[in-house]
């Protein structure tokens, strides 16, 4: 148990002045032990959310000497790996429109900072027979601007020019999502995300395309 208080009306009497000092120190006192074991708290929820653990506490509000309220609080760390559920263009999709953009819908809600140019890029390549090492293979990045719709979970790459196949390149589209795209807890993909489109029929100046999903 605590201490216990008696109140002494301020008077004349410098005995009764230094008591009533003291209670009042005292309950400075507590007041400080509160805040600081709210802070011990708080360091340590942010400790336990960044190991992934899921925990509880017991939370106890004490105005004076007495137990008032009990509060039990439960976290639980976000460890879950985001996923693209959608594309567009699809893989492997042929006719593809050149001023068409590209689109990618993530299965929860992403860290808008993390995707970008470097990120989300968009190549157009020849594939040989040979394959990407081929001597007669040729890529070259398309500009674009990369954007990101939270309340669609959708980013975009808009072209700055057309996916305009050529003789050199062909009219063979790659896309990448990096693992450097995470999601508000920090969590990435589980690996790059690829995946290629024509434009066009039929590819030309090229082989078979290449493509992988996470």
């Amino acid at each position: 148990m605590g201490k216990k208080y008696e109140y002494h009306k301020q008077n004349d009497y410098p005995g009764e002045r230094v008591a009533e000092q003291k209670r009042i120190s005292d309950r400075e006192d507590i007041t400080n032990k509160r805040s600081n074991t709210k802070s011990l708290i708080i360091v340590g929820l942010l400790v336990i959310l960044i190991a992934g653990v899921t925990w509880g506490y017991m939370a106890s509000s004490q105005e004076s000497d007495e137990l008032n309220s009990n509060d039990e609080v439960l976290f639980t760390a976000d460890t879950m790996r985001p996923g693209i559920v959608k594309v567009s263009p699809a893989n492997n999709e042929l006719n593809v429109e050149t001023q068409d953009a590209v689109t990618v819908r993530f299965s929860e809600q992403m860290d808008a900072s993390t995707i970008n140019k470097y990120t989300f890029t968009v190549v157009q390549r020849t594939t040989p027979e040979n394959g990407p090492t081929s001597p007669d293979y040729r890529s070259r990045q398309i500009e674009g601007i990369v954007t990101y719709n939270d309340l669609g979970l959708i980013a975009t790459f808009t072209p700055k020019e057309k996916f305009t196949p050529n003789q050199e390149y062909g009219n063979v589209f790659t896309v990448s999502i990096t693992t450097a795209v995470k999601d508000l807890a920090g969590n990435s993909l589980s690996q790059d995300y690829v995946w290629s489109f024509t434009t066009g029929s039929n590819p030309f100046n090229t082989g078979t395309t290449t493509s992988q999903t996470a």
